[in-house]
């Protein structure tokens, strides 16, 4: 069973408006082609997980889904309106919590986990005098092993992060000029660009859409306790735009999905390699 890591509803925000149900989908060093949403950014039970007894479950995967479809009409609005929106207390959590697992929720923080995890043991295995052994790239069980344990180790950190959000300043970007790209890694920790006017350091940073992205930035005067909360609104230069363009180029995996063909995506992605992952690194700066 496939199982997407990027929803189809998130992907459906960077369709092809000629082509409803596609979006352009771009590879290192190969031709951009289309590919219908439902084919795309997917992998075989990746959040399928044994139960103690060894049967495998989609608990996971199902509780993915009801966020998915909780986030679905926030997107929407987002995408939809020309300025700033208000969100009840209840919404801000809804898309801090989406925010937080499409950041750990991919098969590149899984890897970057797993990485993590490997290096720890070799180190304990030097420290005992032992010799260790690398485990294989994939488990030899299909539900359990050190991936299967290395996701999981992703996944359960997204409700912390997301907690953290909520005593962030929530605020949409928007690009008339130069629509905004998305990724196999949705979500990252970035700093402001450069000549950016706006918040000095963004905490958890999104696209979600050709025209709207979504961060979560430091602020003091953020009111925690509100019901009502006021998600701003900002228009980007076209130089800041392309700059947010660049850096979800920096932070892909394997995949960039966007709703139009451009050669210079296309070239600025072909000369890029695959990241190495912080993985946790990544988690402690977010919450120092």
């Amino acid at each position: 069973m496939k199982q997407h890591y990027v929803p189809k509803t998130f992907l459906r925000s960077f369709q092809d408006p000629k082509k409803p149900s596609f979006v352009w989908v771009y590879r290192r060093r190969q031709e951009p082609i289309q590919i219908n949403i439902i084919n795309i950014a997917k992998e075989h039970n990746l959040y399928t997980f044994a139960e103690p007894g060894g049967q495998p479950t989609l608990e996971v995967e199902t509780a993915l889904a009801r966020l998915e479809g909780a986030v679905t009409p926030l997107l929407r609005r987002i995408n939809k309106s020309e300025s700033g929106i208000e969100l009840t207390r209840e919404e801000k959590y809804v898309l801090a919590l989406f925010s937080a697992y499409q950041y750990v929720r991919t098969p590149a923080m899984q890897r970057g986990h797993r990485e993590k995890a490997i290096l720890m043991m070799r180190d304990v295995a030097a420290e005992l005098g032992a010799t260790f052994t690398d485990p294989p790239p994939k488990d030899e069980r299909p539900y359990s092993g050190l991936q299967k344990a290395s996701m999981l180790e992703a996944l359960s950190r997204a409700p912390e992060i997301a907690l953290e959000l909520m005593v962030r300043r929530v605020e949409i970007l928007r690009s008339r000029d130069v629509p905004f790209i998305t990724s196999d890694v949705p979500a990252t920790t970035v700093g402001a660009p450069p000549g950016f006017t706006g918040p000095e350091f963004f905490e958890i940073f999104m696209p979600v859409g050709p025209k709207a992205a979504i961060l979560f930035c430091q602020d003091s005067r953020v009111p925690i306790l509100e019901a009502k909360i006021n998600a701003g609104c900002r228009f980007v230069r076209p130089d800041n735009a392309r700059t947010i363009n660049r850096t979800t180029v920096s932070i892909a995996e394997r995949f960039l999905f966007a709703s139009y063909r451009d050669e210079g995506v296309r070239n600025l992605f072909d000369k890029t390699d695959r990241p190495t992952r912080a993985s946790v690194e990544e988690f402690e700066i977010l919450m120092s």
